[in-house]
């Protein structure tokens, strides 16, 4: 049975054929006129003569309208709003006020260099391919967004061993699509043992002591499964949740004792600012060798992910509450010229201070690991 969908099918091949391609165009329209006419007859030949010009000159034109439509998207031909659009990213480059088009062009194009060799997310695939066994992986570029750490694991958390790690290195780098000059890299990820200790209060009346309790362990221990992940972050907030079942009253958490995740800036407008707003800043960590603990260290660096604008003077950036670290501080420095009212920079005091965790950032992944036993998940039952 012929239906609109069969006929709307034919009709995309036409449209997707080169529309110089005689033949094709020709065996399209005698599909379609079939439809209509089930005893193929001369009549149909003459219909068809008459109308293969009209259908190619049709073709021709969605053809163009195609390409129109494509070299809009390109970053190498966008102009105007088109170009805005691609500016968004990622990573996000935004215009400078009155900033030319061939001029925007070229920052984004800096900004998109390690992204070119494909998306982050083509490269976690390629790894997976390149070793069956690897079940988490995450590609991370660095701030000059030409190079790449690819961090993997296996099942259970079990880290690459040396000659997988080159395998894996030599395989991304040998791949299709690599930019000269670009580097993959295949670290290991940092693994971080912590321990959940929560305190339950509960109403023995309203629920059994050793149930619940069962519950909120088995309820902790499908967290960290969850939670396994390659730069994964755990939050209070987050144990407190999982912990959170029908029947208790409150949960707190004694242990972790700060949410296990990098500083995230905040950045506010300065005190008489009513127009500048958009910036957005983020914090990367040098872990100290042989500190305690290891995977902590000073806030090496404030990289501006978004400049903003019209700030009428260098806005504050903050540290958001939640995170161990302690001792740094921010100054933000504005542009100048065509950048005037963005936010350029940020310069950091307090040698950086100490105590902040390493985020999922290029020279650094953690991987935070909590086994599932009663030493590292501890639950105090409280009746009240």
């Amino acid at each position: 049975m012929v239906t609109k969908e069969y006929i709307d099918n034919i009709r995309e091949t036409a449209r997707l054929w080169q529309p110089y391609d005689q033949a094709a165009a020709e065996q399209a329209l005698r599909q379609y006129l079939q439809l209509g006419l089930p005893d193929w007859d001369p009549a149909a030949d003459s219909l068809l003569s008459r109308s293969i010009p009209l259908l190619v000159d049709v073709l021709r034109v969605q053809s163009e309208t195609a390409h129109a439509n494509v070299r809009r998207g390109l970053l190498a031909f966008a102009e105007g709003e088109d170009l805005d659009i691609i500016g968004l990213g990622p990573p996000a480059v935004f215009r400078l006020p009155g900033e030319a088009d061939d001029d925007y062009r070229v920052r984004i194009a800096l900004a998109q260099a390690g992204i070119s060799i494909g998306s982050l997310t083509s490269i976690e695939h390629a790894a997976r391919r390149a070793l069956p066994a690897i079940i988490d992986v995450v590609a991370v570029t660095a701030p000059n967004r030409q190079d790449v750490s690819v961090f993997a694991c296996k099942a259970d958390c079990e880290l690459l061993t040396n000659a997988e790690v080159t395998s894996l290195t030599e395989y991304l780098n040998a791949r299709d699509g690599v930019i000269a000059g670009v580097q993959i890299t295949a670290p290991a990820p940092t693994k971080v043992a912590y321990t959940i200790s929560v305190k339950v209060r509960y109403r023995p009346a309203n629920v059994s002591t050793n149930s619940l309790e069962a519950l909120v362990r088995m309820a902790l221990y499908e967290f960290i499964d969850r939670s396994a992940t390659l730069g994964q972050d755990i939050y209070r907030s987050a144990i407190t949740d999982a912990a959170y079942l029908p029947g208790t009253e409150r949960v707190e958490v004694v242990a972790p004792a700060y949410d296990l995740a990098p500083p995230e800036l905040v950045v506010k407008p300065a005190a008489g600012d009513t127009t500048g707003q958009g910036a957005r800043v983020t914090a990367r960590v040098t872990p100290t060798q042989g500190a305690t603990p290891a995977w902590t260290g000073p806030i090496s660096a404030a990289d501006v992910l978004y400049a903003g604008g019209n700030y009428s003077a260098a806005p504050l950036i903050e540290v958001l509450g939640g995170t161990e670290g302690t001792g740094a501080t921010f100054t933000g420095v504005l542009g100048t010229g065509d950048a005037a009212g963005t936010l350029a920079s940020v310069t950091i005091g307090g040698g950086g201070g100490s105590k902040w965790r390493a985020g999922l950032q290029h020279d650094f992944c953690p991987l935070y690991v909590c086994p599932k036993d009663e030493t590292n998940v501890v639950i105090e039952m409280v009746a009240i």
